[in-house]
């Protein structure tokens, strides 16, 4: 089913930088309108029809849905989504070529366990689950964890930098999330008591045994903020945080759907999603103005890669660029 709209989150369109601005103050605070404590945590994306899916969901679907197929008898985005949302849901439920998903994403972490040493000889401990996957996501391999960031214009940059038409910026309060799962501030659990004690005891899960017993052995639709003790340098510049699903059976946002609150009964919205659309003038508008927050690929992805793909945001203001050239 996953995420629907105005019942787990509210919509809203961009279109201006003010409207950004606004938009993070209104996020900005610790408290809601009722005085309720809040964490927001952000997550750009650069389409914004594609849904919350994680690297492993995304790699699940491209061995096992054929897109081209879906778009040629569905013209409509929306009718699109909902049909390869149905599929990637049948795929996760039954595998792939007789094996679990959880066989397959236990596979993947002992493949790159046992090769990382090739690479990298200051290795996290092999029961360490967490650090193996933020790893994992760092590089590029496919897996369970989905980014966020506690920055609304991090998030902002990563939506618009290579966007090519209407792209997305997600807010969610991480708080109720924490409560819902582990049963505080008066709500219900969605864990049993014994899963719960589980994740209590060992918040950052750095025991395999919490790992198993929480997110592979008795899976249970949720989402809980996961990262790792040791945060890696990316992770902090980037102020990055990891939401990780409890049943990687279901998609990310039919986990997240299992503990938001419905804001059909009255609730307030804890998911939002803005969706940016800009001319032209408005986006180079936004990329000068974060530039100038220095929030580029240079000092979000740091080394020679990062700041050789960050001369790219600097073609909306070439007079930056000139200005070296002159001098010479």
């Amino acid at each position: 089913m996953g995420l629907i709209k105005d019942q787990h989150y509210a919509e809203e369109e961009i279109s201006r930088w003010d409207q950004l601005t606004e938009c993070e103050k209104k996020h900005r605070s610790d408290f809601d309108v009722k005085g309720k404590e809040t964490e927001w945590i952000f997550r750009g994306q650069k389409d914004s029809m594609g849904g919350l899916r994680t690297t492993l969901e995304e790699a699940i679907g491209k061995i096992g849905i054929d897109t081209k197929e879906l778009r040629a008898k569905y013209k409509c985005a929306e009718e699109f989504r909902e049909e390869y949302d149905k599929k990637l849901n049948e795929l996760l439920e039954k595998g792939l070529n007789g094996k679990s998903i959880h066989d397959i994403e236990s596979g993947l972490i002992r493949k790159f366990q046992r090769q990382y040493h090739h690479y990298d000889l200051r290795s996290p401990r092999r029961d360490d689950v967490t650090e193996w996957l933020a790893l994992m996501r760092h590089h590029g391999a496919p897996g369970r964890l989905l980014d966020w960031t506690y920055s609304f214009y991090v998030a902002v940059f990563f939506a618009i930098e290579e966007a090519e038409g209407d792209c997305a910026v997600w807010a969610l309060d991480k708080r109720v999330i924490i409560s819902k799962v582990l049963g505080r501030c008066g709500q219900a659990s969605v864990l049993p008591s014994f899963l719960r004690e589980y994740l209590s005891r060992d918040i950052d899960v750095l025991k395999s045994r919490t790992w198993k017993t929480v997110f592979s052995r008795s899976p249970i639709p949720f989402v809980f903020p996961l990262n790792p003790f040791r945060l890696n340098e990316r992770l902090v510049i980037q102020q990055g945080d990891f939401l990780c699903p409890g049943d990687i059976r279901n998609t990310f946002e039919d986990n997240l759907a299992a503990v938001l609150p419905n804001a059909s009964n009255g609730s307030a919205y804890k998911l939002f999603k803005y969706v940016v659309r800009l001319d032209v003038k408005a986006r180079k508008e936004i990329l000068q103005n974060l530039h100038r927050m220095n929030i580029n690929r240079a000092t979000l992805f740091p080394g020679l890669d990062g700041f050789a793909q960050s001369l790219k945001t600097l073609l909306v203001s070439p007079k930056n660029l000139l200005k070296d050239f002159e001098s010479d």
